[in-house]
Parts: structure tokens; sequence; C-alpha cells
């Protein structure tokens, strides 16, 4: 599966989840640009290594990096996640939906589902 395949499936699950009121979000920092491009997104505040998804609800902030299973985080990606961490922000690195489940879990934000 790729991992626009996984980020959407990830999305989907947690805009079905988290109550009303949240909101998950991705801001679209990576892709291929033309320079002129990519540097007045930078100049607009686009920061390399930003994770995937940003949940913002009542409880605080909280931020996904989706990788495939294979897939490695980018030095960037470190640096970012490390700076969040530091700033007391939970962030997961996943790679399945189970992989969010786990981190809505662990972060224990309400949610709408329900184990049998």
């Amino acid at each position: 599966m790729s991992e626009a395949a996984i980020h959407r499936s990830i999305l989907a699950y947690l805009r079905a989840v988290l109550p009303s009121g949240w909101l998950t979000i991705h801001v679209p920092n990576g892709g291929s640009r033309h320079r002129i491009e990519a540097a007045n997104l930078k100049r607009l505040g686009v920061v390399a290594g930003w994770p995937d998804l940003s949940i913002y609800g009542p409880t605080g902030c909280y931020f996904m990096e989706v990788k495939t299973p294979t897939g490695r985080l980018s030095n960037n990606q470190r640096r970012i996640i490390d700076q969040l961490k530091d700033m007391g922000h939970p962030v997961a690195v996943v790679s399945s939906i189970d992989d969010a489940r786990d981190a809505v879990e662990e972060w224990k934000l309400p949610s709408n589902y329900f184990q049998a």
C-alpha cells in the first residue's frame, strides 16, 4: 500500500472516531514544486519535516507522521518531531489504522470507537 493510501485511510479513521469539533488536517508541505513556488511557500511559513497529520481538540494538539511499514524519517522530520515532543506535544509515527488507533488510545483522546 502506498503512503498516500495509508494516509487517506488513517485520516478517514480519525475523522470517523474523534468527536465532533475535533479537527484533523494535513498541511501539504511535500511534493515536487517549481523552485519559485517552493521559495514562496517557505516565506509563507511552510516548515520542512512537519508531520503529515495535525489533530486539534480541546485537550491539545497531537501529530502523526505517516510512513509505509518500510518508510524512514528524514532528518527534518526527526528534528521537528523532537522539537514538538520537547514542547510537550504527542507525536506518533504510524503506518496503519491500527497504529493510529493505538496512538489515540495511548493519548487518551475521546473516541467514538467501541471495541466489541
